[in-house]
């Protein structure tokens, strides 16, 4: 455990969390972790604290050092996160504040909104009842699908790996999701403009942003490095809203050591 800890270079926070949940997984988990290696389970409580805190682990890493299958170590992931009963449920605006894109979040919402329907028509009522909304899956997707369309530059691995779930699986459904989005993004962008002035205050510091980052990659932006190079904190708090993410932070974290007290 703890040379992954010091591998993976978590903030002390994620490292206690970790621990706590490979000792709880010891106590709770032992009949359903028995054929899991001392290496697999550790990785899996580093990257379930990880994604609890919300701290970025590479997860293609983590499932590598593990010696399991990309399948394999899904579903031992997912056994043991049912087993320490730790919530993976997100909203939107959650994954909005904590990758910096509130701008594409009303968009995301009618993405998602148009993929319930679209869902709805498709399956049977057996398929429907088994459809668990909840899942960080279809709000990860919506926030992506969402991105694309409003032609933000992210990072698609970023996403994936949020979403918790096979890399098949998330292209399949935002394969769906394209389908029923929106398709006149102009009119949208327009409507958004009207009925939000608050969310346009907020978009246009990011959208300067995702500029400079483009002029950047093409060498044309003398301070796109320098801003490049800043945290993503510091960033964010050049909007209004800014401070969404340090507050959402800071609650994951408190709400994640009163857990651990005795």
């Amino acid at each position: 455990m703890e040379e992954f800890l010091r591998k993976f270079q978590v903030p002390q926070v994620v490292g206690e969390q970790a621990r706590e949940y490979h000792r709880l997984a010891e106590v709770k988990c032992s009949a359903a972790v028995r054929g899991l290696s001392s290496t697999a389970l550790a990785l899996i409580c580093i990257e379930l604290a990880c994604t609890q805190l919300g701290e970025p682990i590479d997860k293609k890493q983590t499932q590598k050092l593990s010696g399991l299958q990309p399948k394999a170590y899904l579903t031992a992931y997912q056994t043991v996160e049912k087993l320490l009963s730790v919530s993976s449920r997100v909203t939107l605006r959650e994954l909005a504040v904590r990758f910096g894109y509130l701008e594409a979040e009303e968009l995301a919402e009618e993405v998602l909104h148009s993929y319930k329907q679209h869902m709805g028509v498709k399956y049977t009522a057996a398929q429907k009842e088994a459809l668990d909304f909840d899942r960080p899956l279809y709000p990860t997707a919506a926030l992506y699908a969402a991105c694309k369309l409003l032609k933000i530059r992210c990072d698609k691995t970023k996403f994936f790996n949020a979403a918790s779930c096979a890399r098949s699986m998330f292209q399949n459904v935002l394969d769906e999701m394209n389908k029923c989005a929106p398709k006149d993004i102009d009119e949208f962008k327009s409507k958004q403009r009207k009925t939000s002035k608050s969310h346009k205050e907020v978009s246009a510091p990011e959208r300067l942003d995702q500029e400079a980052d483009v002029e950047a990659s093409e060498g044309t932006h003398p301070e796109a490095k320098k801003a490049r190079r800043e945290p993503l904190e510091c960033r964010i708090l050049s909007n209004p809203l800014g401070q969404e993410y340090l507050a959402w932070k800071e609650k994951i974290i408190k709400e994640a050591r009163a857990k651990m007290k005795p």
